[in-house]
């Protein structure tokens, strides 16, 4: 019923005279501003992602895609989840105090607005999605290996740029729309047709094929935004995992990145990717040495994450999920680690250049034990690089 009535409301106001929806849009916004400092709550309960372990979440905000994202990377199955009832914001804190013993993590929706007037001084400010850049000579390198021209070869792929407007609905149909599905699931936000048909006609627009076969098997659309090239949207023939297992998005890629280079282009948008670095698309991102846009680090919505007990089941978490997080304008990663389940020093090393980030102010590895083996491993580390590790560590007590 809720759905219906949207529906017909967006109707009403696509009808309504300019000069009407002029009067009465400025109050839609206030009212739309308002709601995001009373926050929806949710207590979710499941068996962790990674352990299985009982874990225990309080969710507060009214995004659906994001909060089914977050719940699909932090759990392996969710047995309870309960809506509590309507909590303002500036309550979040007492919410903290109160419930210690009952709930392990809380994920706090932010906007713009509410980040102005509540400024969190515990906990970290992660954005919904970090914006992205390429060194298109730096990912070319990483791209163009042996793997890469091995699946080439082998498949038989090729590259090419078409131009029509029956290209560019093929590519919306039959590959973004079914690979966004299934790459996203419940957490997929649809982009309108009507958003790349009007980027097409303009000038430096590019619709990449990769072609399989004699036939269209991967794709990319590309325009020119703020004075850069920025990839806007990938899709894959029916949202096929089969042609992705061929490499064939890297395939891709590197027949893109290749062209640009020719082209002389410096650098380029490469979209969205989640601050959580368990996530299989970041980590594809980071294999090209993304990095994160530092003039658009939080964007319009964030998540304010509140760890609310020392438990072993947060820390099951925390383990599982190292992430980037936003502090004082600049991006740090953290990365939480258990001395006891890791063997080596080279074990860490393998996990900190796993999770690396390129142009990141730091990394924060949080001691879950509270000994220096932390500290002796980095510095053992730091001899074995020659006196220097490739990114900046700190060890900081997790308490």
């Amino acid at each position: 019923m809720k759905e219906k009535l949207l529906s017909l409301l967006k109707r009403l106001h696509g009808k309504t005279p300019l000069w009407l929806s002029a009067v009465y849009m400025p109050f839609v916004y206030f009212f739309r501003h308002l709601q995001t400092f009373f926050l929806k709550s949710y207590l979710i309960e499941g068996e962790e992602r990674e352990s299985g372990e009982l874990i225990k979440i309080a969710y507060f905000g009214s995004d659906e895609k994001i909060r089914n994202y977050w719940m699909r990377m932090l759990f392996r199955e969710i047995s309870s989840i309960q809506q509590g009832k309507t909590t303002a914001l500036r309550k979040i804190k007492s919410f903290a105090r109160s419930n210690q013993k009952q709930q392990d993590l809380a994920i706090v929706e932010m906007t713009k607005l509410t980040r102005f007037f509540f400024r969190p001084k515990q906990g970290y400010i992660l954005p919904r999605w970090f914006d992205t850049l390429l060194d298109v000579d730096f990912s070319l390198e990483a791209i163009g290996n042996n793997d890469t021209q091995k699946h080439i070869k082998k498949h038989g792929f090729s590259c090419e740029v078409r131009t029509t407007e029956e290209d560019l609905l093929f590519f919306y149909e039959r590959m973004f729309k079914p690979y966004i599905q299934a790459r996203h699931k419940d957490a997929a936000v649809m982009v309108e047709y009507s958003y790349f048909l009007k980027r097409f006609k303009k000038k430096d627009s590019r619709l990449y094929f990769l072609i399989m076969d004699d036939q269209p098997v991967v794709a990319s659309f590309n325009e020119r935004k703020d004075g850069k090239i920025k990839f806007s949207g990938i899709g894959v023939l029916d949202g096929s995992r089969e042609i992705v297992r061929k490499g064939a998005i890297r395939a891709l890629y590197f027949f893109m990145l290749s062209d640009y280079k020719k082209d002389g282009i410096k650098q380029i948008g490469f979209g969205g990717a989640s601050p959580l670095l368990s996530d299989g698309l970041t980590q594809f991102k980071i294999s090209l040495r993304a990095f994160p846009n530092q003039k658009n680090l939080l964007g319009e919505k964030s998540l304010w994450l509140l760890p609310l007990a020392e438990t072993n089941s947060l820390r099951t978490i925390l383990k599982a999920n190292p992430f980037l997080h936003i502090h004082e304008k600049k991006v740090y990663r953290a990365v939480f680690v258990d001395t006891d389940e890791l063997s080596s020093p080279r074990e860490l090393r393998n996990l900190l250049k796993r999770t690396h980030y390129r142009k990141i102010a730091g990394t924060n590895v949080y001691d879950l034990n509270g000994t220096d083996q932390l500290s002796d491993w980095i510095q053992e580390l730091a001899l074995e690089d020659h006196q220097t590790l490739p990114f900046r560590v700190e060890i900081l007590k997790f308490n």
